[in-house]
């Protein structure tokens, strides 16, 4: 396992995701950027309704980095 900082590098991880996801969801077309596992590459995020939204990311979550972007874009949408 990759370190940085201290802390497990997260690009390390990607591959162990993608891999996983195309067990699970083996007919996606777009790997680990599918909305289904991605949901903030999902076109129509803003059309997410709600005046408030609480996205929990775990500290030793290997793809909590995805969670931290999710979050981002839903504050982008509006």
């Amino acid at each position: 396992m990759c370190m940085k900082n201290g802390k497990p590098d997260d690009r390390t991880r990607g591959g162990r995701v993608e891999r996983l996801w195309k067990f699970v969801y083996p007919n996606t077309t777009n790997g680990i950027d599918d909305p289904w596992i991605n949901p903030a590459k999902d076109p129509n995020l803003g059309q997410v309704r709600g005046s408030r939204v609480q996205v929990f990311v775990s500290e030793n979550d290997f793809v909590r980095g995805k969670g931290w972007f999710y979050g981002q874009k839903l504050r982008e949408s509006g």
